[in-house]
């Protein structure tokens, strides 16, 4: 079975907010907060079944 990580528009703008926020505090530090969030997702995405499906 094929698993996919869906990140909605309400997650896609925290990311975003959070990206901001942390260039601002120090450059470089959001782009290392966003490669942490991808390595988190690949992480999800790689093993599916550690993970609760969560719907609303």
């Amino acid at each position: 079975m094929k698993y996919s990580v869906v990140i909605r528009p309400e997650a896609e703008a925290d990311l975003q907010n959070t990206f901001e926020w942390y260039e601002e505090q120090e450059k470089g530090l959001g782009l290392e907060e966003h490669r942490i969030v991808v390595l988190a997702v690949l992480h999800v995405r790689r093993h599916p079944i550690r993970w609760k499906k969560r719907t609303q």
